[in-house]
């Protein structure tokens, strides 16, 4: 019985942060970060505030989790990653990237869109940068440093910017187009 009450409580945890998250996401959407309160995203959530304090310290401990989560999630997929050095295509972890990006539209968004100094895409392009100089180590073996370093900095950059791109134009290059595009640039840029 103890099991089943945990699970049920474990389940209503991920519901109400769940609904704070989307409120702190269309509230990023509406006005700037540092205008939304703690009061604004209860009431937009239809809970106490007490409850948000359950969770949450404030605002900006919201958003921090908000963003580390999304960063655990995209150094899952890049961990999961597999290339060969005769097959260094990254269509399938980029098609899983958009794949999360869409079906966490709500809160991406406001995240790759927002004025904020929140420090979310700088440690999106750190993933980018850290992770693909492991994985090009571990595929290729034999790198310059120096010059990986400059590729790896051009590609953080260039991706961030074209995922902005993608969150303005919402819906000019489908999925598809977008994966495509970006997997082709990468693979490019990595064979220099």
């Amino acid at each position: 019985m103890s099991n089943m009450y945990k699970s049920t409580e474990d389940r209503r945890i991920r519901r109400t942060k769940r609904m704070l998250q989307q409120a702190l996401a269309k509230l990023m959407s509406q006005k700037e970060f540092k205008d939304i309160t703690v009061k604004d995203i209860t009431d937009l959530a239809d809970l106490n505030r007490s409850t948000f304090y359950l969770h949450y310290q404030d605002t900006y401990d919201l958003l921090e989790k908000v963003e580390n989560e999304m960063i655990g999630r995209f150094e899952e997929m890049v961990d999961d990653y597999h290339s060969t050095p005769n097959n260094f295509s990254v269509y399938k972890i980029v098609d899983q990237a958009f794949d999360y990006l869409e079906e966490n539209m709500e809160i991406c968004r406001p995240l790759f869109l927002s004025n904020t100094n929140s420090p979310f895409l700088e440690k999106l392009m750190n993933v980018i940068i850290e992770k693909g100089f492991t994985r090009q180590k571990e595929v290729r073996g034999d790198v310059d440093p120096e010059k990986l370093d400059y590729q790896l900095q051009f590609l953080a950059y260039g991706i961030v910017g074209a995922l902005r791109k993608w969150f303005q134009e919402e819906g000019y290059l489908s999925k598809e187009q977008i994966v495509n595009l970006l997997d082709q640039m990468i693979t490019g840029v990595m064979e220099i």
